[in-house]
């Protein structure tokens, strides 16, 4: 039995282009009458924020998560406030 790939059911590329568009123009449409609302460009962003905060992340904020993570294991780890404290008063 050898398997055998058919592109007789693919449609032409143009086809296919003329397809999208009417689609698109179909979805703006839609989007235009029903006033949907799209994102805007943040105004208060920053690169040089963004950059200086994955640096953060990378360093000091990973090695925080991890020191705190490794307290979970503490076999005498008990956690901060919570129903748990009053269950039983």
């Amino acid at each position: 039995m050898s398997l055998q790939l058919s592109f007789r059911h693919m449609k032409p590329r143009d086809e296919v282009r003329r397809r999208v568009e009417a689609l698109y123009a179909k979805l703006a449409a839609f989007l235009k009458e029903t006033g949907a609302r799209f994102p805007t460009p943040n105004p208060h962003y920053s690169e040089a924020r963004h950059q200086r905060d994955q640096e953060w992340q990378r360093t000091k904020g990973i090695a925080r998560l991890e020191k705190e993570h490794a307290a979970y294991l503490d076999p005498h780890y008990q956690p901060p406030g919570g129903w748990w404290q009053f269950r039983g008063k």
